[in-house]
């Protein structure tokens, strides 16, 4: 896998590999797998409440929810 795009099994083992669950810690694993460019519009996404909502809202992060053992 590129460094542009991360699978759904690499976010899994990003989260299993910091297994006490600190959000922080997690997006930083994220980040340090991602161009300037795609860590730019990461945190711009973060910040916009908007935004949030319509990524967690899709299909793909819906799927990725169930993964983890959340509801969505």
């Amino acid at each position: 896998m590129n460094k542009e795009n991360l699978s759904v099994d690499e976010l899994l083992k990003i989260a299993k590999a910091n297994e006490n669950g600190n959000p922080d810690k997690m997006l930083e694993a994220v980040k340090g797998r991602l161009s300037d460019e795609k860590k730019n519009e990461l945190s711009k996404i973060l910040s916009d409440k908007k935004a949030i909502e319509t990524l967690l809202s899709s299909e793909k992060a819906q799927a990725l929810m169930k993964k983890f053992g959340q509801k969505g």
